[in-house]
């Protein structure tokens, strides 16, 4: 069974595969199985992380009578103070559109840390746990996790 979970968490791993649904909703039960931190197997596994102040934030919202509001879309743009992991330019958007995303509710002039991959041609974001306030966040962390991965390589 050991070599069993071994080998899904080897294939699954993979940032290629990290954007859809359902292997990012596996970050706790993986991490749980194989006792690893969970945002450390996410700061692996995305394409991009950075911190940066929101500019400005876009909001599509679904209402209909009688039903809870649902999110569509959430665009996001950056000036981005540190890149942690990836390419990114000084500004970045980042567009929650995809029915996987998060659609983390960005308040504006608040600085993240970004937890992120490129998918379907924009920068999407899928882990809304790993993603806060800078103040609030793990980027020590990030920053530790990254350097460690480079290191090895």
């Amino acid at each position: 069974m050991k070599h069993i979970v071994t080998l899904w968490f080897i294939v699954f791993s993979t940032p290629a595969l990290a954007t859809t649904c359902w292997t990012q909703s596996k970050n706790e039960t993986i991490a749980s199985s194989t006792g690893r931190d969970a945002f450390e197997l996410a700061v692996e596994r995305a394409q991009v992380i950075f911190v940066g102040k929101t500019e400005s934030v876009q909001t599509t919202i679904y209402e209909q009578e009688g039903a809870e509001p649902v999110v569509l879309r959430v665009e996001a743009q950056f000036e981005v103070h540190e890149t942690i992991k990836g390419n990114v330019s000084r500004d970045v958007v980042t567009a929650s559109n995809d029915s996987c995303a998060c659609k983390y509710q960005f308040k504006t002039g608040i600085t993240y840390l970004v937890v992120a991959n490129t998918y379907k041609g924009a920068l999407q974001v899928f882990s809304c746990e790993y993603i806060k306030p800078v103040e609030q966040s793990r980027v020590a962390d990030a920053r530790r996790i990254v350097g460690v991965n480079k290191a090895r390589q």
